[in-house]
């Protein structure tokens, strides 16, 4: 089974890809939920953190 390495760039793309699993299962679940929704809102946050920090990374690769 491949580990995940969260200091490099496969491993934040993978961090994104299960962040983004997880939002869509929490939000199927029961959209409605006061719970649902804080967790989703929490989750979403960490996406756009872990999609921006992707997006630095390449661009800082294609760059070079």
């Amino acid at each position: 089974m491949n580990r995940l390495k969260p200091n490099t760039l496969k491993g934040r793309q993978q961090r994104l890809a299960a962040l983004l699993l997880i939002f869509i299962v929490l939000t199927v679940i029961d959209p409605r939920s006061l719970l649902v929704q804080l967790l989703a809102f929490f989750f979403l946050a960490a996406i756009i953190v872990s999609a921006v920090k992707v997006i630095r990374e390449r661009s800082a690769m294609k760059s070079k």
